[in-house]
């Protein structure tokens, strides 16, 4: 039997590398490098051109595995800005550990379409937290303000319980619980004594 020349030994799929995609890269390299008319390409061996190409073709694809990474976190987290189920409001969930409230708080970042007491068409800088029982903080501002926090973490993944939401509408602060439902929406539930007695709604991702 005749024997290979060196350009179909060059061609012969090279040893795996088991190190995650790097079987890949390694594959691609490999076809390029036998492409290129460059010094070692009848052997496949690699010239400081061809180690250049292939680490590029390397960084794209750690690149790309990262940014699907990141996708899959934002899309599985809490955190992010959510309409609320009467399409009056963006809210933006985000830690606030730091702040010492807890691993989630929300304020609101966007009203839609706000009126006022009598009804009537408001802008919404124009709207203030009249009805807060300490006189100090009626003159803040609703956009802005934050009105969920100091949540506790649950034993189940983006879920979060004992929380408090302050409803800008009568002054009073509620007992809430959120979590991430499985359909990617946000579930709060609002409530007074237990979680039995109390009020759920519905949120959708915005980003």
């Amino acid at each position: 039997m005749a024997s290979s020349s060196p350009l179909e030994r060059g061609l012969k799929r090279p040893p795996d590398r088991r190190c995650g995609d790097t079987v890949v890269v390694e594959r691609k390299c490999t076809r390029i490098a036998l492409s290129m008319e460059a010094e070692g390409a009848m052997t496949g061996k690699r010239t400081p051109a061809q180690h250049a190409v292939c680490g590029v073709i390397a960084a794209a694809g750690v690149m790309a595995r990262v940014a699907v990474t990141l996708a899959q976190s934002d899309e599985s987290s809490v955190y992010g800005v959510w309409l609320t189920q009467e399409q009056s409001a963006h809210v933006e969930l985000y830690s606030c550990a730091e702040q010492g409230r807890g691993p989630v708080c929300g304020r609101l970042v966007k009203l839609i379409d706000p009126t006022g007491p009598d009804d009537e068409p408001v802008a919404p800088e124009d709207l203030f937290d009249v009805h807060n029982p300490d006189p100090a903080l009626r003159s803040r501002q609703i956009l802005g303000m934050v009105f969920l926090y100091d949540f506790k973490p649950t034993r189940e993944p983006n879920s979060f319980e004992d929380g408090s939401v302050y409803n800008a509408e009568d002054g009073k602060v509620y007992r809430a619980n959120i979590a991430l439902q499985a359909n990617g929406t946000l579930r709060l539930r609002g409530y007074v004594g237990i979680p039995l007695l109390g009020r759920s709604e519905i949120w959708t991702r915005v980003r």
